[in-house]
């Protein structure tokens, strides 16, 4: 297929992205346990937003904009068969982690400002779990990306190399000034594909 051309410091290819959307993957059961990927908007911001994955499927991405959605995302992960909550715990994103936990939900903290595992090759804890999610993309990894606004704030994402060499991801604040909103539910869905595996770090 032809795909719009993308900035050479694009992070997430869009034909990677295109092939996720079309790619028919094999459907999990509605029963086998799930992973949460929880992006909490803070003052100003847009959304807070839900991403719910099986395996490599992703099978339900939910958004809200009431500043307060905790009630209506204890319901939308009581349909599902929950193994964890990565949640996003930088600012507000802090408060919900914990009243999930109550909920009787298993959570994992995730500030993405930290030091990444691979303190060589990336600059902080988002560039690690962005390019693992890159990995995955290319790799055909991932499956079920049937989200317009998602692919188009994926395909938005850029990335440069500092001094060091390390990935850095561009930050929210410099993405505004090229006209770029919050990511919200690129985020999301990079959260939930957190590896256990590249950055056990996040399971202490």
């Amino acid at each position: 297929g032809q795909f719009p051309t993308q900035s050479e410091d694009a992070l997430l290819s869009l034909a990677w992205l295109e092939t996720s959307r079309s790619a028919p993957g094999i459907l999990p059961r509605d029963d086998e346990p799930a992973i949460g990927g929880l992006d909490v908007a803070g003052p100003g911001e847009d959304e807070t937003v839900l991403t719910i994955r099986q395996g490599s499927h992703v099978r339900r991405i939910v958004s809200w904009t009431q500043p307060d959605p905790r009630g209506e995302v204890v319901a939308e992960l009581r349909k599902w068969t929950i193994d964890r909550v990565n949640v996003d715990t930088i600012g507000v994103g802090h408060y919900m982690a914990r009243h999930l936990e109550d909920a009787g939900y298993t959570v994992t903290d995730v500030n993405v400002g930290e030091a990444p595992t691979d303190r060589e090759r990336f600059a902080n804890l988002k560039a690690e779990l962005y390019w693992g999610l890159r990995e995955r993309l290319e790799q055909g990894d991932v499956t079920g990306l049937d989200d317009d606004l998602l692919i188009s704030q994926c395909a938005g994402i850029r990335y440069k190399h500092n001094a060091r060499g390390q990935v850095v991801i561009e930050s929210k604040d410099e993405a505004r000034k090229r006209g770029v909103t919050s990511p919200d539910r690129a985020e999301s869905l990079m959260l939930a594909f957190a590896d256990t595996g590249m950055t056990g770090k996040l399971w202490a």
